[in-house]
C-alpha cells in the first residue's frame, strides 16, 4: 500500500507546487462544479427521461447514479474511511475543503457512471461525456480534495456501475415488454 501512497503524495505535491496558476485555479473550480452532487448528470438523466426516444437511456443514467450513491457514497467511503489529502501543500485554498472521506471520489464515480451510460446510448455523446468526466476527476486532484488513487478508483467503479445499470435496466425493460406482449 505504501507504493500507492507514495504515488498519491508525489502527485498531490506536484499539483500543489508546480501546476498551480490563476487560470487553472478558476478553470478547475468551475469544472469541479459540474460534478457537485451529480447535478450535471442528474439534469441530463431528467431531460432524457422526458423524451420518449431517450427514456430508457435516461433510466440507465439515473440507475447508474443511484448505484453510485449507494456503493460509493454510502458504502465504500464509510468502509474505507480514508482521510482527504492534507491541505498543508496548498498555500491558499482554492475551494472549501469538503467533508467526508476521500476514497473513492464521488464526483469521479458519478461522472464516469453517467458517462459510461451515455456511451452505451450514443458513442459520440458518450465520448464527450467521458472527456468531461476525466476533467472532473482531474479537477478533484488539482484542487487537493482527492488523491490520484481516489480518482482512478472512482473512474473504474463508475464504469463498472454503468455496466451494471445497463444490465439492470435492459432486463427491466425486457421483462416489462414481455409482460405487455402476453
Amino acid at each position: 500500500m505504501s507504493f500507492i501512497t507514495n504515488i498519491d503524495m508525489a502527485i498531490t505535491e506536484y499539483m500543489a507546487t508546480t501546476m498551480r496558476s490563476p487560470f487553472m485555479d478558476v478553470a478547475m473550480s468551475l469544472i469541479t462544479l459540474l460534478g457537485e452532487i451529480g447535478i450535471f448528470w442528474i439534469i441530463i438523466a431528467i431531460v432524457m427521461l422526458c423524451l420518449k426516444s431517450t427514456r430508457k437511456n435516461g433510466f440507465i443514467v439515473g440507475m447508474a447514479l443511484i448505484l453510485c450513491l449507494v456503493f460509493c457514497n454510502i458504502l465504500l467511503k464509510n468502509i474505507v474511511a480514508r482521510p482527504r489529502p492534507d491541505m498543508a501543500f496548498w498555500s491558499d485554498a482554492i475551494i472549501f475543503r469538503p467533508g467526508g472521506f476521500s476514497f473513492p471520489s464521488g464526483h469521479t464515480t458519478s461522472s464516469f457512471a453517467a458517462a459510461g451510460a451515455l456511451f452505451y446510448w450514443n458513442k459520440k455523446v458518450g465520448a464527450a461525456a467521458i472527456v468531461t468526466a476525466a476533467l472532473i476527476g482531474f479537477s478533484r486532484i488539482y484542487l487537493g480534495v482527492h488523491y490520484f488513487s481516489d480518482v482512478v478508483s472512482g473512474a473504474v467503479l463508475g464504469l463498472i456501475l454503468s455496466v451494471v445499470a445497463v444490465v439492470i435496466v435492459e432486463r427491466l425493460f425486457k421483462t416489462t415488454k414481455q409482460a405487455k406482449d402476453n
